[in-house]
């Protein structure tokens, strides 16, 4: 895979690039910043409630069931309807 996409690299004329960054730090940035934004929308519940109801609310079950629901019998989520 590594061979293939230096392949394709050289046949674009680009030259690879170092993150400037580590990888698994913005990942957990990233994550970090969706928890928040979903606690904030009400789809997560807060940290200091999540041992005694669990991390999702009912409205992101709701979400999630709905996604799946869409997902399943019509292959498209609902932000395209």
């Amino acid at each position: 895979m590594l061979a293939y996409h230096l392949v394709r690299l050289k046949q674009a004329k680009e030259t690879p690039v170092a993150w400037e960054i580590d990888p698994l730090e913005d990942l957990n940035r990233q994550q970090q910043q969706m928890e928040q934004i979903n606690t904030q929308l009400g789809f997560l519940l807060p940290n200091a409630e999540r041992e005694e109801h669990g991390k999702i609310t009912p409205e992101g079950r709701f979400r999630i069931w709905k996604e799946a629901w869409l997902l399943d019998y019509f292959g498209l989520s609902s932000r395209y309807n």
